[in-house]
């Protein structure tokens, strides 16, 4: 059995285009590092005000949990979707069909961690994200 093992500040930080012009949205993709086949870990880093837009998941079930800040999730169509709001300790799972964004509502940078599973099928288009390596 092959072990990988990763510490967080080992994982390049890169730009994930944001709401707000610059990117003010930052990632860690940990389950790329690890070379994980079938499922994806992301640590996000989320300015006050910033949002990931919202999409849909095609056939992979998410589960997220906050580490740090409060965060407004819209689930459903972009327009009149529902809306919850959570924070520190909070988990929450999106199913497979639903479509889903979420907006930092506190007053500093949360943190989210996200849990994939076949993350070969995300609802985004690789090049239309545009990632560029950066130092915190």
């Amino acid at each position: 059995m092959a072990h990988n093992v990763v510490h967080t500040d080992d994982v390049p930080l890169t730009e994930f285009g944001g709401t707000m012009g610059e990117s003010n949205v930052k990632l860690r993709d940990i389950g790329e590092v690890l070379a994980a086949d079938t499922a994806a870990v992301k640590v996000w880093y989320i300015d006050s005000g910033e949002s990931l837009p919202v999409s849909g998941n095609n056939d992979r079930e998410e589960i997220c949990y906050v580490l740090d800040g409060y965060f407004s999730l819209t689930a459903g169509p972009a327009e009149g979707g529902d809306e919850v709001e959570f924070g520190p300790g909070t988990f929450l799972s999106t199913t497979h069909a639903d479509a889903h964004g979420y907006r930092n509502v506190g007053d500093k940078r949360g943190v989210v961690i996200s849990f994939e599973a076949n993350p070969q099928s995300s609802g985004n288009d690789p090049e239309e994200i545009e990632r560029s390596t950066t130092k915190e």
